[in-house]
């Protein structure tokens, strides 16, 4: 299987810009230069497992604070190395950082949204649910998941039939990946696996 190298992409007015906080395309290198959107590009081949490590980078909004935050404390417990960080977009992103040289770090083409069945359907309440896949589709990462976290209620706030119709319109009609997780301790480890 040979890797497919993106086209360059079109330039980003600052706004934009400004709304992507990791620089998030497949395989990106991070810049702290000006917003010129010359990235260099490589192949997901080209990074030595034994050269890189892949950090999970979990958005703030998934904490309540960069330093008490319980997805990362459980994280650690399966040999995951982990940062918080402010996420424009999505609540988990992967980058693969050099040992050696901090100056080499990567986007990995992978995004996940989380959402809670409950947090699901306020998004479509307020519209925000279309919003935000919107977003996601326009990110440039290649492979947007969007994990379902079900809940030991039958109170959801919507109808449990229209929200398994949102999340397969979802898989179908904006061609994400879904994945359904039972708790939050099932994230956790599909988070961990996926990292691994």
């Amino acid at each position: 299987l040979s890797p497919i190298i993106p086209e360059k992409r079109r330039k980003l007015d600052k706004k934009s810009q400004e709304q992507l906080n990791l620089s998030p395309v497949k395989c990106a290198e991070i810049e702290s230069k000006e917003e010129d959107d010359e990235r260099k590009y490589i192949s997901v081949d080209d990074i030595s497992p034994s050269d890189y490590e892949v950090i999970l980078v979990i958005d703030i909004g998934e904490a309540k604070s960069k330093t008490n935050c319980e997805v990362q404390k459980k994280i650690a417990k399966h040999d995951v190395r982990s940062v918080v960080k402010k996420l424009h977009i999505g609540d988990f992103v992967w980058v693969a950082s050099h040992k050696t040289d901090t100056t080499k770090k990567y986007v990995l083409p992978y995004i996940i949204e989380r959402k809670r069945l409950d947090d699901l359907a306020q998004s479509i309440k307020s519209d925000r649910f279309h919003e935000q896949k919107f977003r996601l589709k326009q990110c440039g990462i290649e492979n947007v998941i969007y994990l379902v976290e079900n809940l030991k209620t039958s109170n959801y706030g919507l109808p449990f039939e229209t929200l398994t119709q949102a999340i397969a319109n979802t898989l179908i009609q904006n061609k994400f990946q879904i994945k359904v997780t039972d708790d939050s301790d099932h994230t956790v480890l599909y988070l961990a696996l996926m990292t691994q």
